[in-house]
């Protein structure tokens, strides 16, 4: 399981970089062409097409990108106020369905992208073939599946209810689990502050109880 971990952790880092710089790319073609055409009364032709493949990408990248981080929409104004067993079956058939799903329009895409290469269309300005930009489609899909197939099997390993691949009640869970502390985990006992700021936080508190204990030491431990 360790090396799917790294793979997941991999992947992660890939689509945030994607994202990122997709999104500067955006910014800076759009920006440019509304320069181009204020300032020197020519626009960029290919800016709307680049424009159109950027959002392509963002869109699905950006799809198995929100559900690791369980950062997708979700009605839960009813599901809150149902019992924990049943809203713990739920999230499992929901997350389990959610990855049939997917895996479908990830089949379907496939199908659509093979057409495309078959027609052997490409867009008017860059001449880019159109099956180039709509991989990302089907590769976004088959990806967001998998994430919801795996938020499905923590859920149904874990007591506790996981929202994503990434939640940060996992690295509590694993904590404990190594102590042999089968305890449940509470989110609210999960603390949502950068590692360095945590790590800044419990030195702090060990200094004050060290100080306390010896009123004759520095803040360190150093003696005065």
């Amino acid at each position: 399981m360790n090396w799917l971990r790294k793979i997941d952790r991999i992947q992660a880092k890939v689509e945030g970089w994607m994202i990122s710089y997709a999104l500067i790319a955006i910014t800076l073609v759009l920006l440019g062409n509304v320069i181009a055409r204020s300032v020197f009364n020519n626009s960029w032709t290919f800016a709307e097409e680049v424009g159109q493949f950027l959002i392509i990408l963002i869109t699905f990248v950006g799809l198995s990108f929100c559900a690791r981080w369980g950062r997708h929409l979700k009605m839960t104004a009813i599901v809150e106020f149902l019992p924990y067993k049943v809203r713990k079956a739920l999230v499992i058939f929901v997350t389990i369905f959610t990855s049939i799903l997917l895996f479908y329009l990830s089949y379907l895409s496939v199908q659509y992208v093979s057409i495309l290469m078959e027609t052997g269309r490409t867009t008017p300005a860059l001449q880019v073939p159109y099956y180039l930009v709509s991989i990302f489609i089907p590769l976004g899909f088959f990806f967001a599946g998998i994430q919801y197939a795996m938020e499905a099997v923590l859920n149904i390993r874990n007591k506790e209810l996981i929202d994503g691949t990434q939640d940060p009640i996992l690295k509590e869970i694993r904590r404990r689990r190594e102590r042999g502390d089968n305890s449940f985990v509470h989110r609210s006992e999960v603390s949502e502050t950068a590692p360095s700021e945590t790590a800044d936080n419990e030195k702090r508190e060990k200094d004050v109880e060290l100080q306390r204990q010896n009123p004759g030491l520095h803040q360190g431990g150093r003696k005065k």
